[in-house]
C-alpha cells in the first residue's frame, strides 16, 4: 500500500497531489490556485522519492531503468550503458521517478553506477541514492571531479584512492573539455572506519 504523504496545508484541496503533476511518468510543473510558491509541491515529491530510497522500493527492470538513466541532462558527465549492459547489472529505479542507480559486481568490490536523478523538481537527493546503493553492497565508484561530486561521495564514506588528469583522447571534439573544464576522473572506495 502506498503511503499517504504529509501535507503541510490546513486544506487539502488547495494541493495539486503529486500524482496529478505527473504526465506520461514524468512530473510537471503545477501551480497553486493561488499563485503561491511550488516549494510545498517540491518538498511532497521530495518526501515521496525519499520514501522510496529509504526503504528500498525498486523496480528492477533494466529497460526501464535504462529510459530512466538516459534523460539526464548531462550525458558527457556518465558513461553510456545498453540495455544489454544493464541486464548485466543489479538496477535500482524508484518507483514513478527517474531516480536510481546500478551496481556492477566484481569478484572483490561492488561498483556503484549510473547514478541519477532526472526529476527537475526534486533536489538535495543524492545521499539518499547514495546511502541505499550502500546498503545493497556498492563500495566503490569514480566520478568526474566536480566541487558537486566530490562533496556528495565524501561526505558518504568515499575515500579518494586515486585521480587520473583529464585525457583529451576520451574527448575528441572538445564537447567536455568546453562545457565541464578538465575534470579529472577520481576513483573512491567506501571507508571501512
Amino acid at each position: 500500500m502506498k503511503p499517504e504523504f504529509f501535507n503541510p496545508l490546513s486544506n487539502r484541496n488547495e494541493f495539486i497531489s503529486a500524482q496529478s503533476m505527473r504526465y506520461n511518468g514524468h512530473i510537471q510543473s503545477a501551480e497553486y490556485a493561488d499563485g503561491r510558491s511550488s516549494a510545498l509541491q517540491e518538498y511532497k515529491l521530495w518526501e515521496e522519492a525519499s520514501y522510496y530510497l529509504n526503504n528500498d522500493i525498486f523496480v528492477p527492470n533494466p529497460i526501464d531503468f535504462h529510459d530512466s538513466f538516459i534523460q539526464t541532462a548531462h550525458p558527457l558527465m556518465l558513461t553510456s550503458y545498453s540495455i544489454d549492459e544493464f541486464s548485466r547489472m543489479r538496477t535500482f529505479k524508484t518507483p514513478e521517478f527517474n531516480i536510481g542507480f546500478a551496481l556492477k559486481d566484481h569478484p572483490d568490490s561492488c561498483e556503484i553506477v549510473a547514478v541519477h536523478n532526472n526529476e527537475k523538481l526534486i533536489r538535495n537527493i543524492g545521499h539518499l541514492i547514495i546511502q541505499a546503493a550502500i546498503r545493497h553492497g556498492g563500495n566503490t565508484l569514480n566520478h568526474f571531479g566536480s566541487d558537486k561530486l566530490n562533496s556528495l561521495y565524501s561526505s558518504q564514506g568515499f575515500m579518494e584512492l586515486y585521480r587520473e588528469p583529464f585525457d583529451p583522447q576520451y574527448d575528441p571534439e572538445g564537447l567536455f573539455e568546453a562545457t565541464y573544464g578538465r575534470l579529472p576522473v577520481i576513483y573512491r572506495v567506501l571507508s571501512t572506519q
